[in-house]
C-alpha cells in the first residue's frame, strides 16, 4: 500500500572537479561538466535504487522487506552460476510480474552466461545427452539491443556484487518501484 505520508523529498548532488584553467574556458566547458554531473547522477540514483538503506536515499531492492533470494545448489562451486539458478529465481517470481522483469547482474556474471545451458539428461537419467540454452546474446535472433535469460533482457549493473555474493544477478520488476522526482537539475 503507498502512503503519502512515508514520502520524503532529498537532494542528490554530484560534484565534478575541475580546474582554474577549466572554469576559465566554462563557456566551452559547460557541457562537458553537465555531462560528467549527469553520469554521476545517474548512477547515484541507480545505486541507491538497487542497494540503498534508506536513510536519505531509496531504500533499494536488496534491502527491502519483499527481497527473495535463491541459494546456489548442494554441489555447486563457489562463484558460478547454473541454469538451474536462474530458473529457480524465475520460479519464485509472480508470474505477473515476469513480463516488466529485467536480469541486473555484474559484468563478471554476464561473462558466465554464453556457456549456460540446462542439461537433458538420457531416457533413465542418468547420463547428460545434450542441452538447451537459456541465454541469447546481444543481436542474436531477435537482433535486439541486450542479451536475454530466460527470454528477459539482461543489463550490466556498476552496482550489482561480484559474482558468488548476495546481489551478483537480480531479477526484478521495476515497474512495481516508485520514484518520484522534484523539479530539474541546478548547477
Amino acid at each position: 500500500v503507498f502512503d503519502f505520508e512515508t514520502v520524503r523529498v532529498h537532494r542528490i548532488t554530484a560534484l565534478v572537479p575541475a580546474t582554474e584553467e577549466i572554469l576559465e574556458d566554462s563557456a566551452a566547458m559547460g557541457p562537458w561538466i553537465e555531462m560528467e554531473a549527469g553520469e554521476k547522477l545517474a548512477f547515484k540514483v541507480s545505486d541507491a535504487i538497487l542497494t540503498g538503506n534508506g536513510v536519505g536515499k531509496p531504500l533499494g531492492v536488496m534491502n527491502a522487506p519483499c527481497l527473495v533470494t535463491v541459494s546456489k545448489e548442494g554441489s555447486q562451486a563457489a562463484d558460478t552460476l547454473l541454469g538451474i539458478n536462474v530458473l529457480k529465481m524465475k520460479a519464485r517470481m509472480p508470474a505477473r510480474n515476469y513480463a516488466n522483469a529485467i536480469w541486473l547482474m555484474h559484468s563478471d556474471v554476464d561473462l558466465l552466461l554464453p556457456g549456460m545451458s540446462m542439461p537433458v539428461k538420457n531416457v533413465a537419467g542418468t547420463e547428460n545427452v545434450g542441452g538447451t540454452l537459456v541465454y541469447m546474446p546481444p543481436g542474436g535472433l531477435t537482433g535486439a539491443m541486450h542479451g536475454t535469460l530466460l527470454g528477459r533482457p539482461v543489463v550490466i549493473c556498476e552496482s550489482s556484487s561480484a559474482v558468488g555474493d548476495l546481489g551478483d544477478i537480480v531479477l526484478a520488476d521495476f515497474s512495481q518501484y516508485i520514484a518520484l522526482t522534484k523539479g530539474g537539475v541546478k548547477s
